[in-house]
This record gives C-alpha cells, sequence and structure tokens, in this order.
C-alpha cells in the first residue's frame, strides 16, 4: 500500500523537467556507495567477492522514500525536491533486478585490469606454429596438459576471470578475451598458428567462434 501511494503522489512533470539531475545523483550516489562498500571488503575478501557484493547493494533502500515521505509532511523537503529524490530512489530499486542477473560480466567489467592478463598488454605479433585453445574449462586444461607434455607452444583464450586466474596460478599461457571476436583472436596470432582448438561446451557459443575464424 505504501509503494502504491508513493506511485500516486509522482509528479511526471517535475521527473521529466529534473530528468538530468535525477540521472546524475542516481549514477553519484550508487558509484559512492559501490567504492565504500568495495573498499571495506577489499581488505578482508577476494576482490570479485566484493565487488559482487558492492553491486548487489548498491541500490538506495526503500526505507529512505518512508523519511523522505516524513520530511515532506512535516515542512522540511519542499515538494520538488522530494519528487526528484523520490524518483532517484525508485530507479535504483527498478535497475537492482538487471544489476543483479548481470552482476558476474558488470564484476568481470570491473575487475582491476592489473590482474587480468589482456591481449592488448600481450605481444604475440611473432607467434607462430603454435595452438590457439579456446576455453579453459575441464577439457580445455586437459588439452593444455598434452601440449605441455609434448612440449608444444600453446596460448589460451578465456572469458572467465576466475578460470583466467587459476590458469595463471599455474603458470599456463592463459589470458582472458572473447575468442567470438576476430580481433582477439587476430591478436591471438590466428593467421599463423598450427591449429585452433575448441573446447567450449557452449554450442552458441562455439558456432559463433567457429564463424569468427571461417571470417
Amino acid at each position: 500500500l505504501f509503494f502504491i501511494t508513493v506511485g500516486m503522489q509522482i509528479n511526471f512533470e517535475i521527473i521529466f523537467e529534473n530528468l538530468l539531475m535525477i540521472i546524475v545523483i542516481l549514477v553519484d550516489v550508487m558509484v559512492i556507495k559501490i567504492a565504500v562498500v568495495y573498499a571495506l571488503l577489499a581488505t578482508y575478501l577476494k576482490k570479485r567477492v566484493a565487488i559482487k557484493t558492492a553491486l548487489s547493494i548498491c541500490q538506495i533502500g526503500e526505507f529512505a522514500l518512508a523519511i523522505f515521505a516524513l520530511l515532506n509532511v512535516n515542512n522540511m523537503l519542499n515538494s520538488e525536491t522530494s519528487q526528484i529524490l523520490t524518483a532517484v530512489v525508485i530507479i535504483s530499486m527498478v535497475a537492482t533486478p538487471l544489476i543483479l542477473k548481470n552482476i558476474g560480466h558488470l564484476a568481470d567489467r570491473l575487475e582491476e585490469e592489473s590482474e587480468i592478463p589482456e591481449f592488448e598488454k600481450l605481444k604475440v605479433q611473432d607467434l607462430s606454429d603454435h595452438f590457439i585453445v579456446c576455453g579453459y574449462g575441464r577439457l580445455g586444461q586437459e588439452v593444455v596438459n598434452r601440449l605441455k607434455a609434448q612440449g608444444l607452444l600453446y596460448l589460451v583464450i578465456e572469458s572467465d576471470i576466475s578460470l583466467v586466474q587459476l590458469g595463471r596460478s599455474r603458470g599456463e599461457n592463459v589470458f582472458f578475451g572473447n575468442a567470438t571476436q576476430k580481433i582477439t583472436l587476430e591478436k591471438a596470432s590466428i593467421k599463423t598458428c598450427a591449429a585452433i582448438i575448441l573446447t567450449v561446451s557452449n554450442e552458441q557459443k562455439l558456432e559463433m567462434i567457429a564463424n569468427s575464424i571461417k571470417d
């Protein structure tokens, strides 16, 4: 009932007139909240866990709506300011499911670049007769072990940062990248490689990689 009441009180004319301000406030509040939560947790938890936790609670709680309503009733907050702040809270709450749905990808993007060995930092122009392994799951790890056993040159392209970090911790040539993108394959010297080994289990992604190779 409370949320219905809040919704009925929204003045869309004020919202549209101050839309830019609302967006700026929303972004500022969420970014600051993410930064503060991350800073507090990063000391005790793994950085990826800290990032995901910060993202999952970056929204403004619905309790803020009750506070704004109370301030407005007691003439401690003017109507326009109340409308703007209420809109900020509502939009942040609406955005929460989208953030949670894509939290893994967002965490990948926000994780420090220094911990992600990307192809942009890799000098592979002179590589030749090497094997490109797409994917570092169970099958990919087995393929890498066999290539190493035979003394063959290889590099692995993996889009899951946790698997990239696992491979790097083992001293493997595993790099963060999207094998479905032609530019990534070019940076891995696809034109001079001996072969490309696809170990990805996702059929759709497998087809996309195959199409990138053909192109």
